[in-house]
């Protein structure tokens, strides 16, 4: 998955990713201890409330995502279904602000839609820029009528200017959303909810409902495969050396 083995600073990404999703806070001298993935699983059915665990956190993940959803588009529940398309429900022209409206009115932690800066789109467009830009006034210099026309050579500026703005009209500047709805995890409304299910588990349970060892340990394994990046382990597998290099 990360085309690397994962090291030191995955594990550290990976601890956070645990306790953010199980709402504790791991103590130095107890994240030493954990060695393995059981012992990380023990560890967290001694700290964890302890019960029959919830019926489906992803079944109950996408209701929310679909309540809040008919709520901030104002449409029927109906026509929100697991296969709809992120980008066929959000029309671009406001989809960081329905973005954020979503994440208030679901109560989950969804990524940023944060613009991101794309250094070599730029490049490729200011080369592109520059050859168009070369080619056009070099026809017209070699046109009598359009090189003693100030009319002619107002138009080149502004096309210019027009040429220089494309690269951010089309996407130099590239929307964080653009970027993450691509992976498996969020194509749809569906996968999200799987995904969510196990990096927000804690924010999907009801007050007072307890987990359950097979949840906890359900949970573990997903992490442990979309955090680290690594599909093949078992219980005994050690963090640091067979799943993580030092």
């Amino acid at each position: 998955m990360f085309g690397r083995k994962p090291d030191f600073f995955d594990l550290i990404i990976f601890i956070m990713t645990v306790e953010e999703t199980f709402g504790i806070y791991f103590p130095d001298a107890d994240a030493e201890k954990i060695r393995t993935p059981r012992d990380l699983k023990r560890y967290l059915e001694s700290r964890l409330y302890q019960g029959p665990g919830s019926p489906c956190l992803s079944q109950r993940c996408f209701y929310r995502l679909r309540q809040a959803l008919s709520k901030v588009l104002s449409t029927s529940r109906d026509l929100i279904r697991p296969g709809t398309k992120w980008k066929k429900l959000l029309p671009w022209w406001k989809r960081r602000r329905l973005w954020e409206a979503l994440g208030k009115a679901s109560g989950l932690p969804l990524p940023t839609t944060k613009p991101q800066f794309n250094l070599k789109s730029l490049q490729n467009s200011l080369a592109a820029s520059m050859i168009y830009l070369v080619i056009a006034t070099f026809c017209l210099w070699n046109n009598e009528a359009a090189r003693s026309s100030s009319l002619i050579w107002l138009l080149i500026g502004i096309v210019a200017i027009l040429i220089f703005s494309l690269p951010i009209l089309a996407g130099t500047i590239k929307p964080a959303f653009e970027n993450w709805v691509e992976k498996r995890h969020f194509k749809t409304i569906g996968s999200s909810a799987v995904y969510l299910a196990s990096t927000a588990a804690c924010k999907l349970k009801e007050p007072g409902e307890g987990w359950s060892r097979k949840e906890i340990s359900g949970i573990v394994d997903r992490l442990i495969v979309e955090v680290i990046g690594v599909k093949k382990f078992s219980d005994e597998s050690r963090f640091f050396g067979d799943l993580c290099q030092g």
